[in-house]
């Protein structure tokens, strides 16, 4: 009797192990030689996790786009807690009390505790104790901090130079920082002595020796005298960059300099700063790239964007983030592992999509019609392939016929309403419908796209030739020339350009 409890006992463990054990539900591109991995047990728990490009697991933490330092990146585990994980994805550190961490900004980190800001620095030694309502990151010297709904600067000691007497504050920049006092806004020097007086209704920080003012429901700017060198007669101004200020007028906005000079018109329906020579313009629904001249650079694509830094800027299209350069070609971004990204396409061979009539078609780039205006809409093209939205009719006359009994036939006609439905779906450059289908978070990169066909995965080039045969159950994008797919087996791999199995994928 015993050993058959016994025997039970083991059964149950086992059933119970093989209930609970995770598998594959899904994979993400590789990106810095690491891919992520979901998964998902019998009971409906996900996780995910890293591997590296010989399929073995090195890392169970979400990366975050945020580094702590050059080395460093910031990540956290399933229940959030934070950690500081190496280039490796192996090495972690902990740091299992703080709520939120914060990059290093001049050597020290803001971090989150119990509601309560402090600081640590670069070895994780908390400097600064945490016990201010807010804080913000040192800038020259100092940094902001909150106590009882007042605002003041405290230095890398932690000690309060300049006392919470504010109600809101800007970080120090060029050696002042502007403060609100009651309803008022004024500047303040580093010792805290009171620089430009307090008049104003609104006040940004200073950049590039100029600082943005409102007075009267309007914006202008000031120099570090207090001197009002640029009229306030804008309803919009970011500040300047590059020795260029975005101004909004009359619901548009354009590009001043610092004479107040209007360099590029009042145009664009929203604008960002120039940054390394390119600011991001938004025009009809969709956002790209003008120089210094007003000359658009990166053709009007994306749905959001934002500056350039370090030669590349981030973007959104179609709810997909990826990393662009400034000939507007996909880069592998430098920060995060989550996003998806992929390579956009501005091939001057590629139709344009025109409208003529109320209906979108695509011209060449003489204008020429090539396929016809049919469509209620039409995306540009992207290697190979745009989306377009068609109209389809439904109902109209059915008729049935009955057995022939005694010569006669009963013949019996039925009307239904007749229905018109808009569908989305994809065609090539002659206007064709493809043979496969597309799927929502599949893009073109590394050379090829992800296709799929009743079930199965496979993989095409630009000019939607089968490269890799539709065989997979699952699959991820191509990225570093590899990609992670399930076979018919139920079995996870890496493959290469060429379908060839890299690795298989070891979990354990």
């Amino acid at each position: 009797m015993k050993k058959i409890n016994l025997i039970l006992l083991i059964l149950l463990l086992i059933s119970a192990s093989v209930n609970a054990q995770k598998h594959i539900s899904s994979a993400q591109p590789f990106r810095k030689g690491f891919a992520q991995v979901n998964m998902s047990d019998s009971k409906g728990n996900k996780s995910h996790c890293f591997i590296d490009k010989t399929g073995k697991r090195v890392s169970d933490y979400f990366i975050s786009d945020k580094k702590f330092s050059d080395d460093l990146d910031l990540a956290q585990k399933e229940n959030r807690s934070w950690v500081l994980i190496d280039k490796t994805k192996k090495n972690v550190m902990s740091l299992p009390d703080y709520f939120y961490v914060e990059s290093l900004s001049e050597g020290l980190a803001r971090v989150e505790l119990n509601s309560k800001w402090g600081y640590i620095d670069e070895t994780l030694k908390e400097i600064i104790t945490c016990k201010y309502d807010a804080a913000k990151n040192f800038s020259e010297g100092l940094a902001a901090v909150e106590l009882n709904s007042k605002w003041g600067y405290i230095d890398e000691t932690g000690e309060l130079v300049i006392p919470c007497t504010y109600n809101a504050t800007w970080n120090f920049s060029g050696g002042l920082a502007a403060v609100k006092l009651n309803r008022s806004w004024g500047f303040i020097d580093k010792t805290g002595e009171l620089v430009i007086p307090y008049k104003y209704v609104d006040a940004k920080n200073f950049s590039e020796g100029l600082a943005a003012v409102e007075l009267n429901g309007s914006w202008g700017f000031i120099d570090k005298t207090g001197e009002l060198v640029i009229p306030c007669r804008y309803k919009y101004v970011l500040n300047f960059s590059e020795g260029l200020a975005v101004v909004g007028l009359n619901g548009k906005c354009g590009f001043i300099d610092k004479t107040g000079e209007f360099i590029i018109p009042c145009k664009y329906v929203h604008a960002g700063n120039f940054s390394e020579g390119l600011a991001a313009v938004g025009l009809n629904g969709k956002c790209g790239f003008i120089d210094k001249t007003g000359e658009l650079v990166i053709p009007y694509y994306y749905d959001y964007a934002e500056n350039f830094s370090g030669g590349m800027a981030r973007v959104r299209l179609n709810g997909i983030y990826l990393y662009i350069n400034k000939e507007g070609q996909s880069v592998i971004p430098t920060e995060g592992m989550g996003e998806k990204y992929h390579e956009p396409s501005f091939n001057p061979k590629d139709p344009v999509p025109a409208k003529k009539g109320g209906k979108y078609g695509y011209v060449d780039k003489n204008g020429n019609e090539v396929i016809p205006f049919k469509y209620l809409y039409a995306e540009p093209f992207n290697h190979g392939i745009a989306l377009i939205e068609d109209v389809v009719h439904t109902g109209g006359t059915t008729t049935t016929y009955g057995p022939i009994i005694g010569g006669m036939q009963k013949v019996t006609t039925r009307y239904s309403p007749r229905r018109t439905s808009r569908v989305s779906y994809y065609i090539d450059r002659k206007g064709k419908g493809l043979k496969y289908e597309i799927p929502d978070n599949s893009y073109f990169s590394d050379g090829l796209r992800r296709v799929y066909k009743k079930k199965y995965d496979g993989y095409v080039d630009e000019n939607l030739k089968v490269v890799i045969p539709l065989i997979y159950l699952n699959s991820s994008d191509f990225s570093e020339g590899l990609a992670i797919v399930q076979t018919k087996k139920q079995e996870w791999i890496i493959i290469d350009k060429k379908g060839k199995k890299v690795a298989d994928i070891d979990l354990n």
